[in-house]
Protein backbone atom coordinates (compact mmCIF):
# COMPACT_ATOMS: atom_id res chain seq x y z
CA UNK A 1 0.00 0.00 0.00
CA UNK A 2 1.56 3.10 -1.26
CA UNK A 3 -0.20 6.56 0.11
CA UNK A 4 0.85 9.98 1.03
CA UNK A 5 1.00 11.36 4.38
CA UNK A 6 1.03 14.79 5.44
CA UNK A 7 2.33 15.10 9.27
CA UNK A 8 1.34 18.58 11.30
CA UNK A 9 4.07 19.41 13.49
CA UNK A 10 3.06 19.98 16.71
CA UNK A 11 6.57 19.33 18.75
CA UNK A 12 9.82 19.76 18.48
CA UNK A 13 12.35 16.38 18.12
CA UNK A 14 14.56 16.40 21.34
CA UNK A 15 18.27 15.68 21.46
CA UNK A 16 19.38 13.89 24.58
CA UNK A 17 23.52 14.32 25.65
CA UNK A 18 24.44 12.19 28.91
CA UNK A 19 27.15 12.00 31.09
CA UNK A 20 28.63 15.39 30.43
CA UNK A 21 30.99 16.34 33.14
CA UNK A 22 30.75 19.69 34.32
CA UNK A 23 33.08 19.70 37.28
CA UNK A 24 36.01 17.16 38.48
CA UNK A 25 36.76 16.77 42.13
CA UNK A 26 39.74 15.84 43.68
CA UNK A 27 38.94 14.20 47.54
CA UNK A 28 42.12 13.72 49.08
CA UNK A 29 41.19 12.22 51.74
CA UNK A 30 39.72 9.48 49.76
CA UNK A 31 42.71 9.65 46.85
CA UNK A 32 40.09 9.82 44.18
CA UNK A 33 38.84 12.20 41.71
CA UNK A 34 35.28 12.41 41.10
CA UNK A 35 33.62 13.57 37.96
CA UNK A 36 30.37 15.37 38.49
CA UNK A 37 27.93 14.94 35.50
CA UNK A 38 25.02 16.29 33.72
CA UNK A 39 22.22 15.14 31.45
CA UNK A 40 21.41 17.45 29.11
CA UNK A 41 18.15 17.74 26.88
CA UNK A 42 17.70 20.40 23.76
CA UNK A 43 14.75 20.66 21.53
CA UNK A 44 14.97 21.21 18.06
CA UNK A 45 12.72 21.32 14.96
CA UNK A 46 16.01 19.78 12.10
CA UNK A 47 19.58 19.76 11.87
CA UNK A 48 20.04 23.79 12.00
CA UNK A 49 22.18 24.27 15.23
CA UNK A 50 20.46 24.53 18.58
CA UNK A 51 18.16 28.06 18.64
CA UNK A 52 18.49 29.45 21.97
CA UNK A 53 16.11 27.70 24.72
CA UNK A 54 15.06 28.81 28.33
CA UNK A 55 16.68 26.28 30.71
CA UNK A 56 15.27 24.09 33.56
CA UNK A 57 17.90 22.58 35.70
CA UNK A 58 16.90 19.38 37.76
CA UNK A 59 18.43 17.78 40.78
CA UNK A 60 17.08 14.85 42.41
CA UNK A 61 16.25 13.07 45.55
CA UNK A 62 18.24 10.57 47.99
CA UNK A 63 18.54 12.02 51.18
CA UNK A 64 21.45 13.63 50.12
CA UNK A 65 23.04 10.37 49.63
CA UNK A 66 22.04 9.03 46.63
CA UNK A 67 21.85 11.11 43.39
CA UNK A 68 20.80 9.64 39.89
CA UNK A 69 20.60 12.62 37.32
CA UNK A 70 19.02 10.27 34.80
CA UNK A 71 16.31 9.04 36.87
CA UNK A 72 13.41 12.15 36.18
CA UNK A 73 14.72 12.28 32.20
CA UNK A 74 11.43 10.76 30.84
CA UNK A 75 8.97 13.09 32.88
CA UNK A 76 11.53 15.87 31.92
CA UNK A 77 11.16 15.29 28.72
CA UNK A 78 7.76 16.90 29.02
CA UNK A 79 9.57 20.41 29.10
CA UNK A 80 11.95 20.00 25.97
CA UNK A 81 9.11 18.73 24.23
CA UNK A 82 7.33 22.31 25.24
CA UNK A 83 10.55 24.21 24.12
CA UNK A 84 12.65 23.99 26.96
CA UNK A 85 16.54 23.19 27.45
CA UNK A 86 16.62 20.47 30.40
CA UNK A 87 19.91 19.95 32.40
CA UNK A 88 19.65 16.78 35.26
CA UNK A 89 22.58 17.47 37.58
CA UNK A 90 24.36 15.30 39.37
CA UNK A 91 25.96 16.56 42.63
CA UNK A 92 28.44 15.05 45.04
CA UNK A 93 26.49 12.63 47.84
CA UNK A 94 27.44 12.95 51.45
CA UNK A 95 29.27 9.98 51.09
CA UNK A 96 31.37 11.69 49.14
CA UNK A 97 31.53 14.73 50.36
CA UNK A 98 30.49 16.68 53.19
CA UNK A 99 28.48 19.96 52.75
CA UNK A 100 28.62 22.44 51.51
CA UNK A 101 30.09 20.30 48.62
CA UNK A 102 26.41 19.61 47.47
CA UNK A 103 25.37 23.28 46.90
CA UNK A 104 28.68 24.06 45.66
CA UNK A 105 27.88 21.50 42.63
CA UNK A 106 24.65 22.66 41.99
CA UNK A 107 25.90 26.13 41.76
CA UNK A 108 29.06 25.29 39.50
CA UNK A 109 26.09 23.40 36.91
CA UNK A 110 24.47 26.66 36.53
CA UNK A 111 27.97 28.35 35.78
CA UNK A 112 29.30 25.81 33.53
CA UNK A 113 26.07 25.36 31.55
CA UNK A 114 25.67 29.69 31.33
CA UNK A 115 29.59 29.81 30.16
CA UNK A 116 29.07 27.15 27.57
CA UNK A 117 25.34 28.76 26.71
CA UNK A 118 26.61 29.14 22.94
CA UNK A 119 27.05 25.75 22.08
CA UNK A 120 24.76 24.31 23.91
CA UNK A 121 21.68 26.28 23.00
CA UNK A 122 21.12 28.25 26.27
CA UNK A 123 19.38 31.72 27.08
CA UNK A 124 21.57 31.72 30.45
CA UNK A 125 19.40 34.81 31.27
CA UNK A 126 16.14 32.66 31.28
CA UNK A 127 17.00 29.49 33.32
CA UNK A 128 14.40 27.72 36.26
CA UNK A 129 15.87 25.97 39.14
CA UNK A 130 13.79 22.76 39.96
CA UNK A 131 14.04 19.44 42.22
CA UNK A 132 12.56 17.01 44.83
CA UNK A 133 13.44 16.17 48.10
CA UNK A 134 16.91 16.45 49.16
CA UNK A 135 17.52 18.16 45.39
CA UNK A 136 15.24 20.78 46.34
CA UNK A 137 16.71 21.53 49.39
CA UNK A 138 19.78 21.99 47.35
CA UNK A 139 18.22 23.99 44.39
CA UNK A 140 16.09 26.27 47.28
CA UNK A 141 19.43 27.07 48.58
CA UNK A 142 20.90 27.82 45.43
CA UNK A 143 17.85 30.09 44.52
CA UNK A 144 18.16 32.45 47.33
CA UNK A 145 21.74 33.23 46.97
CA UNK A 146 21.73 33.19 43.48
CA UNK A 147 22.71 36.79 43.45
CA UNK A 148 25.32 36.70 46.25
CA UNK A 149 28.97 35.04 46.21
CA UNK A 150 28.00 32.28 48.58
CA UNK A 151 28.81 28.93 47.62
CA UNK A 152 30.78 29.88 44.84
CA UNK A 153 33.78 28.12 43.77
CA UNK A 154 36.61 28.96 41.09
CA UNK A 155 35.41 26.72 38.64
CA UNK A 156 34.08 29.01 36.27
CA UNK A 157 34.95 32.28 37.80
CA UNK A 158 33.06 35.30 37.39
CA UNK A 159 29.72 33.80 36.05
CA UNK A 160 26.82 34.46 37.22
CA UNK A 161 24.73 31.97 39.45
CA UNK A 162 21.27 34.43 38.78
CA UNK A 163 18.16 32.31 38.33
CA UNK A 164 14.41 33.81 37.17
CA UNK A 165 12.40 30.83 39.81
CA UNK A 166 12.87 27.79 41.60
CA UNK A 167 10.36 25.14 42.16
CA UNK A 168 10.11 22.22 44.70
CA UNK A 169 8.63 19.18 45.15
CA UNK A 170 8.53 17.76 49.28
CA UNK A 171 11.55 20.17 49.81
CA UNK A 172 12.86 20.62 53.46
CA UNK A 173 12.75 23.75 53.35
CA UNK A 174 13.35 24.31 57.25
CA UNK A 175 15.44 22.01 58.01
CA UNK A 176 15.24 22.36 61.52
CA UNK A 177 11.48 21.43 61.69
CA UNK A 178 12.08 18.40 59.62
CA UNK A 179 14.40 16.95 62.08
CA UNK A 180 11.97 17.97 65.28
CA UNK A 181 8.93 16.69 62.99
CA UNK A 182 9.80 13.57 61.87
CA UNK A 183 7.78 10.48 62.72
CA UNK A 184 9.06 7.82 64.80
CA UNK A 185 9.01 5.15 62.58
CA UNK A 186 11.09 6.92 60.34
CA UNK A 187 13.25 8.21 62.69
CA UNK A 188 13.66 4.33 63.72
CA UNK A 189 14.22 3.63 59.79
CA UNK A 190 17.61 5.24 60.20
CA UNK A 191 20.64 4.27 61.84
CA UNK A 192 22.16 8.02 61.54
CA UNK A 193 19.53 10.12 60.35
CA UNK A 194 20.82 11.85 56.74
CA UNK A 195 21.34 14.80 57.71
CA UNK A 196 24.18 14.31 60.36
CA UNK A 197 25.27 11.75 57.65
CA UNK A 198 25.39 15.36 55.39
CA UNK A 199 27.41 17.22 58.18
CA UNK A 200 29.67 14.37 59.82
CA UNK A 201 28.18 15.85 63.11
CA UNK A 202 24.76 15.60 65.61
CA UNK A 203 23.10 18.45 64.08
CA UNK A 204 20.38 19.17 66.07
CA UNK A 205 23.05 20.03 68.66
CA UNK A 206 25.18 22.32 66.47
CA UNK A 207 22.99 25.25 65.83
CA UNK A 208 25.23 27.39 63.29
CA UNK A 209 26.40 24.42 61.64
CA UNK A 210 22.32 23.80 61.46
CA UNK A 211 21.49 27.32 60.09
CA UNK A 212 23.95 26.63 57.20
CA UNK A 213 22.00 23.95 56.05
CA UNK A 214 18.50 25.57 56.57
CA UNK A 215 17.26 27.33 53.92
CA UNK A 216 15.06 29.37 56.16
CA UNK A 217 18.54 31.12 56.88
CA UNK A 218 19.07 32.50 53.61
CA UNK A 219 15.44 33.98 53.21
CA UNK A 220 15.98 38.15 51.45
CA UNK A 221 13.40 40.22 49.79
CA UNK A 222 15.66 39.55 46.46
CA UNK A 223 14.67 35.84 46.23
CA UNK A 224 13.14 35.02 43.38
CA UNK A 225 9.47 33.67 42.72
CA UNK A 226 8.87 30.03 44.01
CA UNK A 227 6.49 27.68 43.50
CA UNK A 228 5.78 24.29 46.01
CA UNK A 229 4.36 21.07 45.55
CA UNK A 230 4.18 19.04 48.73
CA UNK A 231 1.98 15.71 49.12
CA UNK A 232 -0.71 15.56 52.28
CA UNK A 233 0.80 12.02 53.46
CA UNK A 234 4.40 12.50 53.40
CA UNK A 235 6.26 10.14 55.97
CA UNK A 236 9.80 11.69 55.52
CA UNK A 237 9.64 15.27 54.55
CA UNK A 238 6.49 17.17 57.18
CA UNK A 239 4.32 19.66 55.11
CA UNK A 240 5.54 22.38 57.81
CA UNK A 241 8.96 22.46 56.63
CA UNK A 242 7.81 23.44 53.35
CA UNK A 243 4.77 25.62 54.47
CA UNK A 244 7.47 27.40 56.90
CA UNK A 245 10.05 28.19 54.06
CA UNK A 246 6.43 29.54 51.65
CA UNK A 247 5.62 31.68 54.53
CA UNK A 248 9.21 33.37 55.15
CA UNK A 249 9.31 34.21 51.62
CA UNK A 250 5.76 35.80 51.34
CA UNK A 251 6.56 37.83 54.60
CA UNK A 252 9.64 39.17 53.11
CA UNK A 253 7.68 40.25 49.62
CA UNK A 254 8.72 37.50 47.43
CA UNK A 255 6.01 35.69 45.12
CA UNK A 256 5.50 32.79 45.93
CA UNK A 257 2.86 29.76 45.62
CA UNK A 258 2.14 26.40 47.46
CA UNK A 259 0.37 23.71 46.25
CA UNK A 260 -0.83 20.58 49.28
CA UNK A 261 -1.00 17.79 47.21
CA UNK A 262 -4.07 15.21 48.73
CA UNK A 263 -3.63 12.09 49.26
CA UNK A 264 0.19 12.00 47.69
CA UNK A 265 2.99 10.92 50.00
CA UNK A 266 6.64 11.67 49.05
CA UNK A 267 7.71 11.05 45.60
CA UNK A 268 4.29 9.40 44.67
CA UNK A 269 2.75 9.41 41.62
CA UNK A 270 0.60 12.83 41.76
CA UNK A 271 3.91 14.34 41.04
CA UNK A 272 4.34 13.07 37.79
CA UNK A 273 0.78 13.91 36.55
CA UNK A 274 -0.24 16.19 33.59
CA UNK A 275 -1.76 18.72 36.45
CA UNK A 276 1.45 19.38 37.79
CA UNK A 277 2.93 19.40 34.41
CA UNK A 278 0.31 22.40 33.67
CA UNK A 279 0.97 24.11 36.51
CA UNK A 280 5.04 23.84 36.49
CA UNK A 281 4.89 25.17 32.66
CA UNK A 282 2.67 27.77 33.43
CA UNK A 283 5.32 28.96 36.06
CA UNK A 284 8.13 28.54 33.99
CA UNK A 285 6.26 30.48 30.97
CA UNK A 286 5.68 33.31 33.72
CA UNK A 287 9.21 34.00 34.63
CA UNK A 288 11.30 32.73 31.46
CA UNK A 289 9.28 34.52 28.68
Amino acid sequence: MYQKLKIEVLRPDVSLYTDIIYSNSINSWRSKNKPVKLNFMHPRTGLEPFAKAPLLIWAEGGAWSGSSPALRIPELAYYAYHGYAVANVEYRVSSDALWPAQIEDVKTAIRYLKAHSEELGIDPDRIILAGESAGAHITAIAGLTCNTDLFVTNEWAGVSTEVRGVINWYCPGDMEYSIKNRGDSEKKSYACIPENLLVNADIENCPELLASVNPMTYVTPEAPPFLFFHGDRDFLVPTGSSERLYDKLVENGVEANYYLVEGASHASVEFSQAETQRIMLEFMNKHTR
